[in-house]
């Protein structure tokens, strides 16, 4: 959304939003400072572009690589909050989509978690339901995430 229906929002008594691209969000960022605002960052994010999310972002909602964590958390600064982040997972094996494979991601929790990393804190899961699924196939997917 334009900076001015964000504000708008935010006099309306918003305060949490999302981007999922990192170009239109810096932008946004650097004309709306306000320290209400809570910021998530969901759409895919390269590894050479990390360095933006920390200090600029509260959330990352797709984290999907040691690699990834690692660029966070160097290019966190102290004073700052560590990032929340959730870990996608690509529950339906989906070529399209990014995300761990269901069947690696117990595996890839315990490696991330063995880390130091002191710029992130994992705080869950979170994957992209099937686009064109009938309702008890988007359920199923979501319940697969739980289990």
């Amino acid at each position: 959304m334009p900076v001015e229906f964000i504000r708008q929002a935010i006099r309306s008594g918003q305060y949490i939003f999302g981007e999922n691209t990192l170009q239109e969000a810096t932008g946004k960022l650097s004309a709306i400072s306000d320290a209400r605002l809570e910021w998530h960052f969901i759409g895919h994010l390269q590894s050479n572009k990390a360095k933006l999310v920390p200090g600029n972002f509260h959330w990352l909602h797709t984290l999907d690589s040691l690699k990834l964590a690692r660029k966070l958390s160097d290019a966190w600064n102290a004073a700052q909050q560590p990032l929340q982040v959730l870990l996608q997972v690509n529950i339906a094996n989906d070529p399209r989509k990014y995300g761990l494979p269901p069947e690696s991601t117990a595996r890839f929790v315990a490696d991330l978690l063995q880390q130091e990393l002191p710029g992130i804190r994992l705080r869950g899961l979170m994957t992209i339901g099937r686009e064109r699924a009938a309702p008890g196939e988007r359920r199923r997917d979501f319940t697969a995430l739980r289990q």
